[in-house]
């Protein structure tokens, strides 16, 4: 394999590993998004919730 060759291998990989990174972030903000949903419909049913709750809320349009 020539150098050059050699070279786009590892841009592709290093691609592949920044996308999997991204992949991730997207995933975990999903969750938090579904939970952040589900406070505020615990909410408008009149449940109780936590104070860590109720900040994670407060946050949730940053």
């Amino acid at each position: 394999m020539t150098q050059e060759r050699k070279g786009s291998v590892v841009v592709q990989g290093t691609l592949r590993d920044i996308l999997t990174v991204i992949e991730k972030k997207i995933r975990n903000l999903e969750k938090r998004k579904t939970r952040l949903e589900q406070v505020e419909k615990d909410l408008e049913m009149g449940k109780e919730v936590g104070e860590n709750q109720r900040a994670a809320l407060s946050k949730k349009d940053q």
